[in-house]
Order: C-alpha cells, then sequence, then structure tokens
C-alpha cells in the first residue's frame, strides 16, 4: 500500500494538469474542487501553525518582545507556519487560476 500524497504533491499533480494547453471545461472544474478540499486541510495546517508559532513566540527566552520573536523565527515552528502561509496562498491562487479558466472558456463559448 503507497503513502499518501502530500499536500505539495498534490498540487504538483495539479499544476501538471493545468499545464498542456487548455483542459476542458469539466477537468478544470474538477482540478478546482480537488483543490477546494485541499484549501480546507491547508487552513488546518495554518491556523495549528499559526497557534503554535505564537506560543513558540510567548514562551521564547528574552526580555523583549522583539528578542523572543527574534528567538522564535529561529525555529522550526517559524519554518512550519511560514511553510503553512505558502501552501495556503499556492492553493488560493491556483483556485483563482481555474475559475479565471472556466470564466475565460464560458465566454469564448458564448461568442461562438
Amino acid at each position: 500500500m503507497s503513502e499518501p500524497l502530500s499536500v505539495r504533491e498534490r498540487l504538483s499533480a495539479i499544476a501538471l494538469r493545468l499545464l498542456p494547453g487548455r483542459p476542458e471545461p469539466d477537468e478544470v472544474m474538477a482540478l478546482e474542487m480537488s483543490l477546494v478540499g485541499l484549501l480546507w486541510l491547508v487552513e488546518q495546517e495554518r491556523i495549528a501553525s499559526d497557534v503554535a508559532y505564537k506560543i513558540a513566540i510567548a514562551e521564547a527566552p528574552g526580555e523583549s518582545a522583539t528578542a523572543r520573536k527574534q528567538h522564535a523565527d529561529a525555529g522550526k515552528t517559524f519554518a512550519r507556519w511560514r511553510e503553512a502561509e505558502g501552501v495556503y496562498k499556492t492553493v488560493d491562487q491556483m483556485i483563482k487560476t481555474c475559475r479565471s479558466s472556466i470564466r475565460l472558456q464560458t465566454e469564448s463559448v458564448r461568442r461562438g
């Protein structure tokens, strides 16, 4: 049995399906639905990593808030938070791209 794909691997697979030419509207809609499902997972990770990062800042050693933030920024919690933010933005942009593609194809069909 193979391991489940990571969110990044799923995004790469979707991006590869969008690359060659103009995919059919039905395929783009199916890919958009997959992305919307991934968005939920990504949002859950984004929330969890944000909470963990804020806790890391609060618990970091240092006299000032700036010193505590700098200490937290050097740790794995910050890297996890930054990754979650980046993945969220990528998924959001891919959804917008799918919607734009569907809209353009629909307008093209209407014009005949």
